[in-house]
């Protein structure tokens, strides 16, 4: 994972804390965080995976979001496809592995206080 990945609000997990992180600077080689003054870079952070229980809860906050599970080509789980509203039509995004995915995607379709909020 890169820091160009990432955007201002985006959760990930800093190896040096036990708990998800939020990032509040991006710059072209590092990140600033909610817990951190100093720079973290890319090898010091990872994304934090999406599992069913944080659709759940994510889901709950934007009640028009709706998730499915994703099959590779062999017909395996891999990562999730994510419905959301924009405009006047629904947005569908396929194979989303990441919390930072997910918050992007709710950003796009105007759900960015509900993106920024969320804690993994």
């Amino acid at each position: 994972m890169k820091t160009s990945d990432l955007m201002i609000g985006d959760w990930v997990k800093v190896y040096r804390h036990e708990d998800p992180v939020q990032v509040v600077l991006v710059d072209m080689d590092h990140i600033i965080t909610s817990d951190e003054e100093e720079p973290v870079y890319d090898i010091d952070f990872e994304p934090i995976p999406i599992t069913e229980t944080l659709l759940d809860a994510y889901c709950s906050l934007c009640d028009v979001l709706a998730w499915w599970t994703h099959d590779n080509d062999n017909g395996e789980p891999d990562g999730f496809e994510i419905e959301c509203p924009y405009e006047s039509y629904y947005h569908v995004v396929d194979n989303i592995h990441y919390v930072h995915e997910l918050q992007h995607i709710l950003r796009l379709c105007g759900f960015t206080e509900e993106a920024n909020k969320l804690k993994p």
